[in-house]
């Protein structure tokens, strides 16, 4: 600044014009000193071997810039990242630092893309899926790894997210590994936020996840996860991985057969896959359209 001692970063915003982009207009830039004492309090925090206050590191952090983590910029975000993604060894010290640090990390990085050097940083993170959790034992931290990883999946290019669902496949699809029912439903959430894989293996997890979404249970995320896989608009994948309207017609069919009640959170899922877009291609036939629109009306959808 010319009128004052404060200091702020310059950068430049890179895109690549043939995926879609967030946009990543701040309305706030920190001050690089606030930035600078940020990183410094999370360096203390994780290289202290007795993990005192990593519990509450977001809010101490909070504290420093007297703002909400909800309303942190972009720009704050991603410098948090960096120096997390350095302090990344020290994540092996204990559970509480690793599960710490992949919560951290996973919120600074999230969505997985917005800011020019995202693809850099998401390099250097799938080595750390690659070599896998540390602490799996840690039920904690089994979780905090399947949320990190849906955080930054849309990071993730096409190949790398076939190589997750194929080590996922064997629990959702084969169903040959039990897991406690909170881990699952992550597992599940994570998978559906998978958009750039192939549309046969879209298929494949929505056909072993219709059964498993029944009435009367708390199964929203479930839900939610179906309504990712057989989307009409897809939220960063590209337009050929969009699921075909006839299958999604069929999974949205076998949903309106349940006898729901007016609590199950089932309208939006179903509005979701059916929604028009105005590509033939991607909606719905005309018939099945009205049917699910008079399916809505008959439950006063909103």
């Amino acid at each position: 600044s010319q009128v004052s001692d404060h200091r702020w970063k310059l950068q430049f915003q890179l895109r690549d014009t043939g995926e879609k982009t967030l946009d990543t207009a701040e309305t706030e830039v920190y001050d690089e000193s606030v930035i600078k004492a940020a990183c410094r309090c999370l360096t203390d925090l994780f290289t202290d071997p007795k993990a005192a206050g990593l519990a509450s590191a977001g809010k101490q952090v909070e504290a420093l810039v007297m703002q909400s983590r909800a309303n942190w910029p972009l720009s704050f975000l991603r410098s948090l990242a960096d120096r997390l993604i350095d302090l990344e060894p020290e994540r092996h010290k204990s559970a509480d630092h690793e599960a710490r640090w992949l919560n951290l990390t996973g919120f600074c990085l999230r969505p997985g893309f917005g800011d020019a050097f995202d693809a850099n940083r998401i390099r250097k993170l799938w080595k750390v899926y690659l070599a896998g959790l540390t602490f799996d034992k840690a039920p904690q931290n089994r979780l905090e790894w399947w949320i990190f990883i849906r955080r930054i999946a849309a990071g993730l290019k096409a190949g790398q997210q076939r190589q997750f669902f194929q080590d996922i496949a064997t629990i959702l699809i084969k169903q040959k590994m039990k897991l406690p029912p909170q881990e699952m439903t992550e597992v599940w959430m994570t998978a559906g936020n998978l958009e750039r894989l192939l549309v046969k293996d879209k298929v494949a997890l929505a056909k072993a996840l219709i059964p498993q979404i029944k009435p009367g249970k708390t199964q929203d995320r479930l839900l939610w996860t179906l309504a990712r896989f057989g989307a009409r608009d897809l939220l960063y994948g590209s337009v050929d991985r969009v699921v075909p309207p006839i299958e999604a017609g069929r999974w949205i069919q076998q949903l309106m057969k349940r006898s729901w009640t007016r609590q199950d959170n089932v309208d939006v899922p179903v509005a979701q896959m059916a929604m028009k877009t105005g590509d033939r291609t991607r909606d719905l036939d005309p018939d099945t359209a009205q049917t699910v629109v008079a399916w809505l009306e008959n439950r006063s959808a909103s």
